[in-house]
């Protein structure tokens, strides 16, 4: 599949938008998705603001190979289609997104 082809996959639901943290959850470090949005991810129109351009405005993205081999894209994103054994992110809890706001007031 090219690049293109895999891009046309994309369902632009901003769920791998949203910023990721780890915990142990006492079975060891897993892939938790926060409720923040990254900066360039408008919520109000569901869609990144800097799409065709975010490799350059926005270093921290990913593509597509780095977000299924860092767990960034949930479990049932087209990207992560048919790997076998892969597991998205989980969902926060409330206690884990406070801990995660405090960590990371500004």
């Amino acid at each position: 599949m090219t690049e293109n082809e895999e891009e046309s996959t994309c369902i632009c639901c901003g769920r791998c938008c949203r910023k990721k943290f780890l915990v142990d959850r006492g079975a060891g470090p897993i892939v938790v998705a926060s409720d923040v949005y990254c900066d360039c991810y408008d919520v109000e129109e569901g869609e990144c603001g800097c799409y065709n351009d975010r490799f350059v405005v926005a270093s921290w993205c990913l593509n597509r190979e780095q977000m299924v081999d860092q767990r960034a894209v949930p479990s049932d994103c087209p990207y992560a289609a048919g790997i076998e054994g892969y597991v998205g992110p989980v969902e926060a809890t409330q206690e884990e997104l406070e801990a995660y706001h405090e960590r990371h007031k500004r």
